[in-house]
C-alpha cells in the first residue's frame, strides 16, 4: 500500500505548514522552544 504523503515535497508540505492561515510551524517551533529552554542542557544531542 503507497503512502500519499511519500509524494509530496518536503519543501511543498513546510511551506504549507507556515502559512498565516495554518501556523503549523510556527506552533511547533514555538513548542520545541519551549522545551529546550526548559532543560539544563548544552547540546540538543543532550536530549538523547
Amino acid at each position: 500500500m503507497n503512502n500519499p504523503w511519500e509524494k509530496i515535497k518536503l519543501s511543498d508540505y513546510e511551506n504549507h505548514m507556515k502559512l498565516d492561515s495554518v501556523m503549523q510551524l510556527q506552533t511547533m517551533n514555538a513548542m520545541m522552544k519551549k522545551q529546550l529552554n526548559r532543560s539544563q542542557i548544552n547540546t540538543v544531542i543532550g536530549l538523547l
